[in-house]
């Protein structure tokens, strides 16, 4: 059973990514049971096609890895002859989110 109120916004980035380098546009945790998260997965829109990346996927996420990020992602897009090309795009390095503590206001009267 998966409780899509349980992702956190880490859990959303790393759906994102693993979505990406699986060739789709985008994607979000819908889940989360305790241990695993769950993605899912958004095509491109036509006329862009994210099998284009399959052969070009590899090259781009070495690429990154050479310039120090965790990895990077092929996507397809549209040249200005309006033709299907593709780029490569490192991922960003995911922030380290701290909760506030949160100070707690008691005012109450004793009653005596």
């Amino acid at each position: 059973m998966f409780y899509r109120g349980a992702c956190t916004f880490l859990d959303h980035q790393a759906c994102d990514e693993v979505c990406k380098t699986d060739n789709f546009w985008y994607g979000h945790c819908i889940g989360w049971d305790g241990f695993n998260f769950s993605c899912k997965c958004y095509e491109y829109l036509a006329p862009l096609d994210g099998k284009i990346c399959e052969t070009r996927q590899m090259a781009c996420s070495e690429k990154c890895k050479d310039q120090g990020s965790e990895g990077g992602f092929c996507f397809p897009q549209m040249d200005s002859r309006k033709s299907l090309r593709t780029a490569c795009e490192c991922f960003k390095k995911l922030q380290v989110l701290r909760r506030k503590k949160r100070s707690v206001r008691r005012s109450y009267q004793r009653v005596v």
